[in-house]
């Protein structure tokens, strides 16, 4: 039995509203940089702050520029299983069931599989320790937060698990 895929991108204004204060807040980044050559302020410290901001800062504007430009989906839910735009496949036989949970005062949604572990070593070495991190908060493989969805955590739970079941 197939179900009909579905396919979950980033709401566009918020995206926008967060590349425009990256692109704000990378600028403001500069300033310290900026004073420091120009002599107003002591270098040795103004020099890290500013570079950590634009680290910072500068990477999460390209992060939100690209979730904006891209064409690609957040989460596409498919025949094949579960794709999400920065995690390996999770293929149906890996896929246990799906929630909602909270940590730190944000709701996230929370893919489980039969063998996190196993899921896990199929990660690029820095997004595994990201997913281990993680795990230590949240029981669960794959985490998006509520931000990105168009609805709730919950309400795309319970689609995830109906599509499951309507494929398996």
């Amino acid at each position: 039995m197939t179900t009909q895929p579905f396919e979950i991108h980033a709401p566009r204004l918020r995206t926008l509203l967060l590349a425009g204060v990256g692109v704000a807040m990378t600028a403001l980044s500069v300033l310290p940089l900026w004073l420091a050559w120009q002599g107003e302020v002591e270098s040795f410290v103004m020099l890290p702050i500013g570079l950590v901001g634009i680290l910072f800062f500068g990477t999460a504007t390209v992060t939100a520029l690209f979730r904006l430009l891209s064409p690609k989906p957040v989460l596409r839910v498919d025949a094949a299983g579960i794709h999400v735009w920065r995690y390996p496949l999770l293929r149906w036989e890996e896929f246990a069931y799906a929630d909602a949970a909270a940590s730190a005062r944000e709701v996230f949604l929370v893919l489980h599989t039969v063998d996190d572990d196993a899921y896990r070593a199929r990660m690029v070495w820095y997004r595994r320790l990201w997913a281990r991190g993680n795990a230590a908060l949240i029981d669960g493989a794959v985490y998006l937060s509520q931000r990105l969805l168009p609805g709730t955590a919950m309400d795309l739970a319970e689609r995830i698990n109906s599509a499951r079941k309507a494929i398996v």
